[in-house]
């Protein structure tokens, strides 16, 4: 038998409280799911060494707030975790996934994973527990077996954590009621007074949104113009974006990467990338290489997902090389800089071969195998 609670439930403010209060820090004191309060109270009132079996949505496996639940579980024996994807029902587009557990200590087992892509079993395998407890947020990720965490340990001891030499911010959040000086009314928002299809003085600023981006090029059709200041609601960093930059598109499920050095703006479904010690130009090629992808999919799955967004927190962690021989440098920064300059001219250039180049120098700096470059180009 499988329970199924209620997976976005209304709660009054004295409901949210109790909960809150009872079940936190295990449960965020700011999640809107009401299913993991569902399970905690199962749990409650379930005997000892019993068995909690329940669907529920899947996004408690990967989303940060869920760190201390993901954790929590982990402690306990779980059986089986299954990940159905989407349209296991008619009525929810939400992504779903059920487990089975028992309320016993065990911290060292491995657990049976399923995962369901289109109607259909993908995977099968069996994870050590450890794998998802040794993560920095203790992501639960299915799909992968040992070959491909024996891969993704080995790239990590390669280098160092994107946020060790770099800094990801959002782009301009332009509108919220009440916020923005003059505040920001209702009126004022549908009306997007902030937004011209012209420049209409100096504080009108070039923007860039997430359609105007892709891998190393940028589609400049219906740019727009914002009046840049304290008029905002959020109006992220003027000094990011007035200089060179990385921008990556956020609603994507891979990484896509574009180098700027003409002082656009960005709005918030931009992602804005600087860095004080590592060159720009070689960092979009790491983030833009396929194995870096690979790596970004590991962690937080998305491929084929339609709401696929870019998580920072994974981005942060990926590990980029920066002990590098001088020749591969510079050479990884023209074909990087040949790429651009066809793009440039136009966006659909085919600049297969030299990204292809790139792939393969890339491999070689985190010391690949021919086994393991399958790995990473879906070959096996």
């Amino acid at each position: 038998m499988m329970g199924n609670p209620p997976w976005g439930a209304n709660l009054r403010e004295t409901e949210k409280c109790i909960l809150s209060n009872k079940f936190s820090p295990i449960i965020a004191v700011k999640t809107k799911d009401t299913y993991l309060y569902f399970f905690m109270v199962s749990e409650n009132i379930a005997k000892e060494k019993a068995f909690i079996s329940i669907i529920v949505p899947n996004t408690w496996t990967l989303i940060n707030n869920a760190q201390e639940f993901r954790q929590y579980l982990l402690r306990k024996k779980v059986w089986e975790i299954i990940d159905y994807g989407d349209s296991v029902f008619e009525e929810a587009t939400v992504e779903s996934c059920s487990f089975i557990l028992q309320l016993i200590d065990d911290r060292d087992t491995e657990i049976n994973t399923t995962k369901y892509i289109r109607g259909k079993i993908a995977q099968i395998n069996l994870v050590p527990k450890s794998i998802w407890q040794k993560e920095k947020l203790c992501r639960i990720t299915l799909g992968v077996d040992t070959k491909i965490i024996d891969l993704i340990n080995k790239v990590e001891s390669k280098g160092v954590f994107f946020e060790q030499k770099c800094e990801i911010i959002w782009g301009i959040k332009p509108y919220q009621t009440g916020y923005g000086l003059p505040k920001q009314t209702k009126e004022m928002i549908e009306n997007r007074v902030y937004h011209s299809p012209i420049s209409i003085d100096q504080t009108w600023k070039p923007l860039l949104v997430g359609t105007n981006i892709n891998s190393y090029s940028i589609n400049k059709e219906n740019i727009q113009y914002i009046k840049y200041g304290k008029n905002l609601m959020y109006p992220s960093s003027q000094i990011k974006m007035e200089n060179p930059k990385i921008l990556i598109r956020q609603t994507s499920d891979k990484i896509r990467g574009y180098y700027d050095e003409d002082k656009f703006y960005c709005q918030n479904s931009l992602f804005i990338i600087t860095s004080e010690s590592l060159d720009l130009k070689y960092l979009l090629a790491m983030l833009n290489s396929k194995l870096i992808n690979f790596y970004y999919e590991t962690k937080n799955p998305q491929k084929g997902k339609v709401f696929a967004e870019i998580k920072p927190s994974v981005i942060k962690e990926i590990p980029i090389i920066v002990d590098i021989n001088p020749s591969t440098f510079r050479y990884i920064k023209l074909l990087v800089d040949q790429i651009l300059t066809a793009k440039k001219s136009n966006p659909n250039a085919d600049t297969t071969i030299l990204e292809q180049q790139i792939d393969q120098l890339v491999y070689e700096l985190y010391g690949l195998t021919e086994a393991e470059i399958k790995i990473v180009e879906g070959k096996t």
